[in-house]
């Protein structure tokens, strides 16, 4: 599967660059203005404070004090083991791996950090419905839009049905042993059954403090909007540093779809789908294959030069 991933993502750019001519797109790396391209990248310093210290209140409430300095060192980690696995969350399992000596419970921890990635995936719906309920209409027309609109919204009522009171409950009651001996032929054959349904309880168990302290839910998810406008201000000074006539109104909702797209395990850290989706939507500015190639990579630049970074952390604390 893997050496898959690696071809699909080696065709896919290989095509995107084939179609385009690589002289332009030199061209338009060598025309950004550096002022704008150090603004933008200096914005990464807020977004890791904002996202350590939205992870920080998130095991807070688990009973796990992590300090910031720590939380933020295990982001640049997660961020060099994201360069070269199969998808763009591969750095988060790391992430949670860090983070077990302080919550004592792998299940634990890798449900913090999937509730902290959740919110932030909200905030980035949240941004995308605004967006078309004010009227982009020249996006309207997308399906691509409206699936990665849905997938947002069925990971919403997911998470919200698993924070539910009358779910814990019903799933709890449907583990009790009683209840899971009639299904004991199934759990004695195949005993990784019996792995799923402990791990299951604990990922409730770790969900029902989120249910009773509603007050750090509220604030991880402000934090997560907080850090998503950062985000966006970052795409768009990117786009003004290269001069896209693309306005920042629109980058909210360009940014949620590409996130959702970004995500699927399908591409070796989002390599050859991430200059495709923006070649079709900045394309939709009048902004050339070259220009929107030029941009992603100077982004993807950004993201390795932090991996680096990241795996001299790693090395270093081995």
């Amino acid at each position: 599967m893997l050496i898959l991933k690696c071809i699909i993502s080696f065709l896919l750019l290989s095509f995107l660059l084939y179609k385009t001519d690589l002289t332009l797109i030199g061209s338009a790396l060598k025309s950004a203005n550096p002022f704008w391209v150090i603004a933008a990248f200096l914005l990464h310093i807020i977004g890791f404070l904002l996202s350590a210290y939205r992870w920080q209140i998130l095991l807070e409430a688990q009973g796990a004090k992590v300090p910031l300095e720590f939380l933020i060192k295990s982001y640049l980690v997660g961020i060099f083991f994201n360069n070269f696995l199969p998808s763009t969350i591969g750095g988060d399992v790391v992430r949670a791996y860090d983070t077990i000596p302080f919550t004592h419970s792998g299940t634990k921890s890798l449900t913090i950090v999937m509730v902290e990635r959740l919110t932030g995936m909200f905030a980035l719906g949240l941004f995308a419905l605004v967006a078309l309920f004010f009227g982009f209409s020249v996006f309207t027309q997308i399906p691509m839009v409206w699936l990665a609109l849905s997938v947002l919204l069925i990971l919403f009522v997911i998470f919200m049905a698993a924070l539910h009171p009358r779910v814990h409950k019903f799933i709890n009651t449907f583990l009790e042993p009683e209840n899971v001996g009639t299904l004991q032929h199934f759990f004695t054959r195949y005993p990784f059954l019996n792995k799923i349904t402990e791990k299951l309880k604990k990922l409730l168990g770790t969900l029902s403090i989120y249910q009773q302290n509603k007050r750090v839910l509220v604030i991880a998810f402000f934090l997560a909007v907080l850090l998503q406008i950062n985000v966006i201000f970052h795409f768009y000074f990117l786009s003004f540093a290269l001069n896209l006539p693309v306005p920042l109104l629109y980058y909210f909702l360009i940014i949620p779809v590409i996130t959702v797209v970004l995500l699927l395990p399908v591409f070796i850290n989002g390599i050859g789908a991430r200059e495709a989706v923006y070649i079709f939507f900045l394309g939709q500015f009048q902004v050339t294959p070259a220009q929107a190639i030029a941009f992603t990579w100077i982004t993807f630049g950004m993201v390795l030069f932090q991996g680096v970074i990241g795996g001299i952390i790693y090395a270093l604390r081995q």
